[in-house]
């Protein structure tokens, strides 16, 4: 049977199974100075001016309330100043901060190849050596 879950029991529902979790990754967001509308994967959500528009662990926009977030984010200013690289496969500005093992990383590219490559183009090329990259082998830092 399905249970009902809002904010009036929620709380009880879980009781004693509580944990505490924090974000592994940053959140990629700019405020809107325009009212909007979003598709996902779970309809239309529409936003308003002054909501903030963010991007999920895909890459896939989402909408957050002003309020919601002034009380849950805070601006991480470290990558404040970072500018996406290029990648020097494909061209295209990289706006996902990433890494592999070294291990994996000299597998794929080669022990002595430093240069900017994309999520993508590095799964390309992972893909041309018959290596399989599992999702659990990519961290994502950020989204900038």
């Amino acid at each position: 049977m399905r249970k009902k879950v809002d904010k009036y029991n929620v709380i009880e529902l879980g009781r004693e199974r509580w944990k505490l979790f924090r974000k592994k990754i940053l959140t990629r967001a700019f405020q809107a100075d325009f009212d909007f509308e979003i598709h996902t994967r779970e309809g239309i959500v529409y936003g308003q001016k002054g909501d903030w528009i963010a991007l999920d662990n895909e890459g896939n926009p989402y909408p957050i309330a002003d309020e919601i977030m002034k009380a849950m984010y805070e601006e991480y200013r470290d990558l404040k100043d970072y500018r996406p690289q290029t990648c020097k496969y494909c061209g295209r500005e990289q706006h996902i901060v990433w890494k592999v093992s070294d291990e994996l990383w000299e597998q794929v590219m080669g022990k002595d190849n430093q240069q900017t490559v994309c999520l993508e183009c590095f799964a390309a090329a992972a893909a041309a050596k018959n290596i399989t990259i599992k999702p659990e082998q990519v961290t994502i830092l950020a989204y900038i």
